[in-house]
């Protein structure tokens, strides 16, 4: 992966908290866009805390993406103030109230504040823009550019922190100031996280015979019904399934003791395996069906189709709760939690090829790597546009 190309014509600024590649939101509102966008002549360098530079003259714009700290709002104001266009990318709703404390009340006014001083506001789903639109005192565009099919090639490239480093440090030989030179120090330093801490790979849980295997993949769920919360949920349906067609469930996820405490007691076998980045692939190609619910409330609402993008472009089949990022793959899949959907997603050959090659094919035409990247170098390069006049 290369985040420098030959010139520094267009230099993105991407601002992360961290750049942790083991983050979903991380990998697929940054590292994957800047994967795609190299490929289209953007140049790139990633700050990160409280880093910034002293000069933005050889930028072309700033990208906030899901880091709302004081320091982010006055990096925004910098870059304004140079003139510079900024776009804030959002993919959690702030704006849910007390559910986070203190600080998710930090989160939503930081955001507000970088909103104010932004050219665009970028987000993975209609219901997230619609969310920030009726927050917002002020107008700003907003632009819906959906999460990438997840690859295991792009993953790999993601983790692959040593040449993160390597090309970063190509920005030595553009001659920026002293005080630039120092940020890219620390940077060097910072950027690479050293090498992405992996567990080893191991193999993926054995089936046992005569049951459909169901998988389920994402993060456990930190706040009100997300994650697991959402998949207790459709226990009683899975259940019913299991009555006439045996099945048995694979958790992949990050929280053993909530998998114990919410799935592990259903009646139909269970099965429990922290998610690895690489290996997840291999988990779910060995299922029969993806199932993803959603409690369908204000967290969980504005999620991205990211999850059943990846799914369906492995080749299997996936039933979900429909939401506004999934409308426009609605044709290839199995809608809804009900126990005659899953059944019909478990059982009929034909129902399920038809649908999976819809849903292959959406994939391919919507949400690959190169039509995401498209999206995202249409917006940059009209955000920068416009602003050439006023830089002079």
């Amino acid at each position: 992966m290369q985040i420098a190309p030959q010139t520094p014509a267009r230099l993105l600024v991407w601002k992360e908290f961290r750049l942790k590649p083991h983050v979903a939101a991380i990998r697929h509102r940054a590292l994957f866009p800047m994967i795609g966008l190299q490929q289209r002549n953007w140049s790139q360098v990633v700050l990160e805390r409280n880093q910034t530079l002293k000069d933005w003259s050889a930028a072309s714009v700033l990208i906030i993406s899901n880091s709302y700290r004081d320091d982010d709002v006055e990096l925004a104001r910098a870059a304004s103030s140079a003139g510079l266009p900024v776009v804030a990318d959002i993919c959690d709703n702030v704006f849910i109230g007390d559910i986070k404390g203190d600080r998710g009340q930090m989160q939503r006014r930081n955001f507000e504040a970088i909103a104010g001083l932004s050219t665009a506001i970028t987000v993975p789903s209609p219901y997230m823009a619609e969310t920030v639109a009726s927050n917002l005192d002020q107008h700003c565009p907003i632009s819906v550019i959906p999460d990438q099919n997840e690859t295991l090639p792009q993953t790999r490239a993601a983790f692959d922190t040593e040449a993160w480093l390597e090309k970063n440090s190509r920005l030595r030989k553009w001659a920026w100031e002293d005080q630039r030179m120092r940020f890219l120090k620390r940077a060097k330093r910072r950027l690479g996280l050293k090498k992405a801490d992996l567990a080893p790979e191991r193999p993926t849980p054995r089936r046992e015979p005569g049951r459909k295997r169901l998988v389920w993949f994402g993060h456990h769920g930190e706040f009100g019904k997300s994650g697991l919360w959402a998949l207790a949920d459709a226990i009683p349906a899975l259940e019913a399934v299991n009555a006439h067609c045996p099945i048995e469930l694979l958790v992949v996820s990050n929280s053993e003791e909530k998998f114990r405490d919410l799935i592990s007691t259903a009646t139909f076998p269970t099965l429990y395996t922290a998610w690895h980045p690489f290996q997840v692939f291999r988990d779910i190609e060995s299922a029969d069906l993806c199932v993803l619910p959603n409690a369908r409330d204000s967290l969980t609402l504005p999620k991205s189709a990211g999850r059943i993008v990846m799914a369906l472009g492995l080749g299997v089949p996936v039933a979900a709760t429909m939401v506004s990022s999934l409308e426009k793959l609605r044709p290839g899949l199995f809608e809804g939690m009900t126990a005659e959907t899953l059944t019909l997603a478990l059982t009929n050959e034909a129902e399920r090829r038809r649908r999976l090659e819809i849903g292959k094919r959406i994939v391919e035409e919507a949400f690959s790597s190169q039509a995401v990247s498209k999206r995202w170098d249409a917006l940059l390069t009209q955000v920068v546009e416009k602003a050439q006049p006023l830089r002079g």
